[in-house]
C-alpha cells in the first residue's frame, strides 16, 4: 500500500465529504437508522459545519492512496483542557479498510497530539461499533459511558475513550 498522510485545509472539504458519505451508511448501519446517519451526515458533514470546523481550530488529515482520497481523520484540542486532545473524526473508505489505514492515520493524529504537548488523546465510538475493538488494540481504555441527545430526536450511544500519548 502507498499511502500518503497530510493534514489539509478547507480546500479539502470535498474530498472528506466524498469519504464521509461513502463511509457513513457502511460503517452504521447496523447501529443506527438510515434517517439518522442522514441527519448526522448533515449536522458534521455539510459544507457550512465543515467550514465552522475548520474556522474552530480541528485540523484534518487526508490519507490517500495512490494519489486517490481513502480516508481521513479530525482532531481539536478540548475546550475545557489544555492536555486533552479530541479525535473528532476517524473514517477509511470501506474498500480500503483492513489494511492498516486507519492506524496510519491514528499513529499521525497521536504524534501530532503529542507535538502538542498534550498528553492524553480522547474520542467517542458508539458502543456497538466493530471499531471499539479496534481503539482497544490501539491503547484506548473506556473513560465513560455516554448517551448524548443530538437533536431530531436522535442520540448517541457512546464509550468515551482515552489514550495517554506522551
Amino acid at each position: 500500500m502507498n499511502a500518503v498522510i497530510a493534514e489539509v485545509n478547507k480546500n479539502a472539504i470535498g474530498e472528506i465529504r466524498q469519504i464521509a458519505y461513502a463511509t457513513w451508511p457502511v460503517s452504521y448501519k447496523e447501529m443506527i437508522s438510515s434517517s439518522q446517519i442522514d441527519y448526522m451526515l448533515e449536522m458534521m458533514y455539510s459544507e457550512q459545519s465543515l467550514r465552522e470546523q475548520f474556522a474552530n481550530g480541528v485540523r484534518f488529515l487526508i490519507a490517500s492512496i495512490d494519489g486517490k482520497p481513502a480516508g481521513f481523520a479530525g482532531v481539536v484540542p478540548k475546550e475545557d483542557s489544555k492536555d486533552i486532545w479530541r479525535l473528532e473524526k476517524l473514517y477509511v473508505l470501506p474498500a480500503s479498510q483492513s489494511k492498516g489505514l486507519g492506524k496510519l492515520l491514528l499513529d499521525e493524529v497521536i504524534k501530532m497530539v503529542s507535538e502538542a504537548g498534550a498528553g492524553i488523546l480522547e474520542l467517542n465510538v458508539n458502543r456497538n461499533n466493530r471499531a471499539l475493538q479496534f481503539y482497544r488494540n490501539m491503547g484506548f481504555e473506556i473513560h465513560e459511558k455516554v448517551d448524548l441527545a443530538i437533536g431530531g430526536g436522535f442520540f448517541m450511544n457512546d464509550y468515551i475513550l482515552r489514550k495517554k500519548v506522551s
